[in-house]
């Protein structure tokens, strides 16, 4: 644990992490260890086998006790889970031993871990019958609860880290960064469609086994994954050439995104280079999008106005009944774009939101009648709306927010 604080890999697991969970693990010893040492020795006879292992297996082995101060030092970082059997375990000739109580599961000193009887013996304890059993049950409650607030943290971790480094960089800390897209765990893999919520009534899974034929396959379905999200390519009921591209938060399995584009149907395969997901469908048709289209899903947080360069002429930072403030509503997309809702210096009732990058350069506006002073902010899969005085609110999708620009006005003319 301390090598990776210094080691840049590693420490972008610590900061990526947000629980560790333990299933049976011996952490101060285990029982029984002696008897299997003895096993070991008979069947050398026989076999190649080795003992070095089971030695640090033993109850006070130095080597245990090693690893447990290491871990207590990280451990404040992320939130633990000690799951232990309940039930002793078959050995040999009807002997039965508790491999792993309750005692040798935990680690002594960890105040804010979470310790979770199962009813299970060591070889069943992460052994389920199905989704009815009830170990499967609890630890499925328990990761929930982990996920609910994971994004959130790792989001976190990721903005902390990123202002440390421009700091020691010599750079002042930026409130504006959120997760950058180079953090985000990318792959294309496979998941059963059966398991799916029902689409929006005018799409369907609709996945081909060969581009040449009509054969499917719905619990192999191609799925491209990015950070939390899950992205699903379905096509439409009425068989049009297009694809609607839906992208659900795995941590509660909802759609936060919609895109639809024509030219192909019936997902066959993902794919992913120079910047580009490509979903390719029947007869080899595909349609395509840059990953900065799929990662402008926006998300609502809050940031301090006071650390944001002046605004434009004729704006200015108005969070209702404050002005400035350190709890300024704003949308972050995950490509690092961040949105601000600007009122107007002649108070009109009307809204500027100012679209600025990474780096904190306003790189697009767009100007809604409709409200002023903002006061909060929801967002419902495409849309985004901006609410201010008087609970008068302005719409913007996430599209235009995507591609909002600076445009001269004279432009506009030419």
């Amino acid at each position: 644990m301390a090598s990776a604080e210094s080691n840049h890999d590693l420490r972008s697991i610590i900061i990526s992490t947000i629980a560790v969970l333990y299933f049976g693990t011996p952490h101060s010893g285990a029982n029984g260890v002696q008897f299997i040492e003895s096993m070991c020795r008979f069947l050398s006879v026989y076999m190649s086998t080795t003992i070095k292992v089971l030695r640090d297996l033993n109850k006070n082995s130095s080597a245990l006790e090693e690893l447990q101060a290491q871990y207590r030092l990280a451990s404040a970082r992320f939130s633990t889970i000690f799951f232990y059997e309940e039930y002793e375990t078959p050995i040999f000739a009807g002997l039965k031993r508790m491999i792993v109580p309750r005692h040798f599961a935990v680690i002594d000193g960890d105040r804010e871990a979470n310790i979770v009887p199962l009813n299970a013996d060591h070889c069943q304890i992460v052994k389920y019958t199905g989704k009815a059993d009830e170990n499967y049950r609890t630890v499925v409650y328990h990761i929930k609860n982990l996920l609910e607030r994971g994004l959130a943290k790792v989001r976190e971790n990721w903005m902390r880290e990123n202002n440390h480094t421009n700091v020691a960089g010599g750079q002042l800390p930026t409130a504006q960064l959120s997760v950058a897209p180079k953090v985000l765990a990318v792959a294309i893999s496979i998941a059963d469609s059966t398991m799916q919520p029902s689409p929006p009534e005018d799409l369907t899974y609709v996945n081909l086994t060969d581009p040449d034929e009509l054969g499917f396959d719905a619990e192999h379905y191609p799925v491209l994954r990015v950070g939390t999200y899950v992205y699903w390519a379905l096509s439409y009921r009425d068989n049009r050439y297009a694809m609607a591209i839906l992208a659900y938060d795995q941590d509660n399995n909802k759609i936060v995104r919609t895109w639809s584009k024509s030219g192909a149907r019936y997902i066959w395969k993902i794919t992913a280079e120079n910047g580009k997901v490509r979903f390719h469908g029947q007869s080899r048709r595909s349609v395509a999008f840059t990953f900065d289209e799929l990662l402008s899903i926006p998300l609502v947080t809050t940031s301090d106005s006071a650390r944001q360069p002046t605004p434009p002429e004729g704006l200015k930072y108005h969070k209702l009944n404050e002005g400035p403030s350190k709890t300024y509503p704003v949308v972050d997309f995950l490509t690092g774009h961040r949105f601000w809702a600007l009122s107007f210096v002649d108070d009109r009732i009307a809204f500027a939101i100012l679209k600025y990058d990474r780096d904190n350069k306003l790189v697009g506006r767009l100007d809604k009648n409709g409200a002023r002073y903002i006061a909060r902010i929801t967002v419902q899969e495409n849309q985004v709306n901006f609410i201010g005085q008087s609970d008068n609110s302005v719409m913007c999708t996430a599209d235009e927010l995507f591609n909002a620009s600076l445009v001269d006005p004279l432009d506009v003319y030419l």
